[in-house]
Formats: C-alpha cells, sequence, structure tokens
C-alpha cells in the first residue's frame, strides 16, 4: 500500500474518483446536497482518515490538480516577457 499512497497519480486517482462518485450521486438525487465537489471533498477526507494517509502523500498529486484547475493569474509586471515572444 505504501508504494500506491507515495505515487504522485495516487492524489489524482482518488479525486477524480471520488469526483465522479459525486457526480453519479448528484444524478440519481439532485439536490444542493448532492452538490458532487462536495460530495468529493467529504469522501477523500474520510479516506485519508480511515486509511491514515498524510495529507502531504496525497498533496504530491493533488498539487498537480490544484495546478491544472487553477486559472492563471498574472500581474502586470510579469507580461512583459511574455509580450516581447509575441
Amino acid at each position: 500500500m505504501e508504494f500506491v499512497v507515495e505515487s504522485p497519480f495516487f492524489g489524482v486517482v482518488l479525486s477524480v474518483f471520488a469526483y465522479k462518485i459525486g457526480l453519479m450521486a448528484a444524478r440519481k438525487a439532485p439536490s444542493p446536497v448532492t452538490n458532487p465537489l462536495l460530495i468529493a471533498i467529504l469522501l477523500i477526507i474520510a479516506f485519508l482518515r480511515i486509511f491514515d494517509v498524510s495529507l502531504s502523500d496525497y498533496d504530491k498529486g493533488g498539487s498537480l490538480l490544484t495546478l491544472t484547475l487553477s486559472p492563471p493569474s498574472f500581474s502586470r509586471e510579469s507580461w512583459g516577457p511574455f509580450l516581447l515572444l509575441c
């Protein structure tokens, strides 16, 4: 189990799987309580607590999702090098 948990794909697979379960629950019983993201968060917290997985192990893959899903934020000062390339 240590090999699986320490893999960077563990957080990604767990997150996607939990969200998929949330989507299925939302389709079965549409309600604000069955929000897929809320269900995914609760399932991930429960999984990490039950199987005693540290947050840092989960975050190895979870940070990959955060990086790809969060919108890029640039300040005006950081646009200079990008504009020079255009």
